[in-house]
């Protein structure tokens, strides 16, 4: 059964784009465009404009579509209109709970580049592309976690382009030269007299900070004051020594998160490997 036509219909629409998507040149404003003509051609009265910008969509916790579906419940629209399944949804699990949770609640969902149909054939192409929504995003990861580890065992090459302390990253440039470390002088005599202090004098990392401070060493983001947590990743970082690697720790929930948030784009703390 299709939507009716006419301004009887109240719709809502729903837009995602991720970080990386962004970066690609991907905007959040050519899909609402692409829906408001959808909309109109359609004669359907648009009562809200959800939008979740830099959220991926293999997350299911987002701002604007918890505030959809809450919408969604009160009965402010009868369909949601999303660009395509992999918008709304790069996980089938997800997808599911979504779609379920709008019919439960009487409102439509519709997707713009699929027929406007609710037969067992639509559910069918609905699940088969968020498969493949699901597997083009697991598959990019793959590559680029392949991609990395090639870089930094096969071709020695530093991987990241944040430079640690007393170094700054050179970026490729358009003649095919990669990426690389240089040395800061100013920011790399300030590491070694902090390797001094801790090799010969003893010096504890809160120690060490104090002293930059008082010092009034600026740090890399120009701040009068030294952390322990700064002096402690330096004292560790192993690209002093001329030593790196890719994906010797994992991503994972904090313990005790700072934030109480629900909606966190990524996991923020890291642990080793086992």
């Amino acid at each position: 059964m299709e939507p009716p036509r006419g301004s009887q219909t109240r719709i809502a629409l729903y837009a995602r784009v991720s970080t990386e998507e962004q970066h690609e040149g991907n905007t959040i404003e050519s899909q609402i465009a692409e829906l408001e003509k959808f909309a109109e051609r359609n004669q359907w009265d648009i009562q809200g404009r959800y939008i979740d910008e830099g959220w991926s969509g293999a997350v299911l916790a987002r701002p604007e579509l918890d505030r959809l579906r809450d919408d969604a419940g009160r009965g402010l629209f009868d369909v949601v209109l999303v660009n395509d399944v992999d918008r709304l949804a790069r996980d089938v699990a997800h997808l599911g709970v979504i779609k379920r949770d709008l019919e439960k609640k009487q409102v439509r969902l519709v997707f713009r580049k699929l027929p406007l149909s609710s037969d067992p054939m639509s559910n069918l192409m609905i699940n088969i592309l968020g498969s493949f929504a699901e597997f083009e995003r697991e598959l990019i990861a793959d590559r680029t976690r392949r991609g990395m580890r090639h870089k930094a065992e096969v071709r020695k090459q530093y991987v990241g382009c944040t430079a640690p302390y007393g170094y700054k990253y050179i970026k490729k440039d358009l003649s095919g030269g990669v990426g690389r470390l240089e040395i800061n002088p100013d920011e790399a005599n300030v590491v070694k007299e902090m390797f001094n202090w801790v090799a010969e004098e003893g010096l504890s990392i809160q120690k060490v900070a104090d002293r930059l401070t008082r010092l009034r060493i600026p740090t890399r983001k120009g701040g009068a004051r030294w952390q322990g947590c700064s002096v402690y990743k330096i004292l560790r970082n192993e690209t002093y020594a001329g030593v790196w690697a890719y994906s010797k720790a994992e991503t994972c929930e904090p313990e005790k998160p700072r934030n109480a948030s629900p909606y966190r784009k990524k996991r923020t703390s890291r642990r080793a490997k086992a």
